[in-house]
């Protein structure tokens, strides 16, 4: 795609779906800053984005969305916060592209000196975390908190 974000604000405004709205966060010192990028759409994160520029991660990002959108047709065939009275109680759903996708913003994240066990620990708790976020994000499970 030349123009993902270009292409996904057409999208969303054409399809209904309100504007689509970048959040970026930046990390690390300034010589060398990471960027974390989520789109929201009809309230809900429907695309993550990492890079070492701003651009980057809102490019991926937008690239992330329109591959949920395709996936999905549209938000009107998400669930809606009250489609399902009972709390979610098992296992967090595995959709392997948002897996696959938290595991590479994880292993990006992770201190690039950790090596062995302890950076395979890192990542495993950061992707955990972020797809953990994700899913809350989209509404797909409800935590449980005891």
């Amino acid at each position: 795609m030349a123009n993902p974000k270009g292409e996904l604000l057409e999208r969303t405004l054409r399809e209904g779906l309100g504007k689509a709205d970048f959040k970026t966060k930046m990390t690390g010192p300034e010589h060398e800053p990471n960027f974390h990028t989520e789109v929201i759409v009809g309230g809900r994160v429907v695309g993550i984005g990492e890079g070492t520029t701003k651009k980057s991660a809102e490019k991926r990002a937008a690239e992330a969305a329109i591959l949920y959108l395709n996936e999905t047709d549209n938000l009107t065939n998400l669930p809606s916060e009250d489609a399902n009275d009972e709390p979610f109680d098992g296992p967090y759903p595995v959709f392997q592209r948002v897996l696959a996708e938290t595991l590479r913003v994880a292993n990006a994240r992770v201190d690039a000196k950790l090596k062995g066990e302890m950076a395979t620990e890192q990542v495993r708790d950061l992707a955990l975390k972020l797809y953990k976020e994700t899913l809350l994000g989209l509404g797909e499970v409800v935590e449980d908190v005891d």
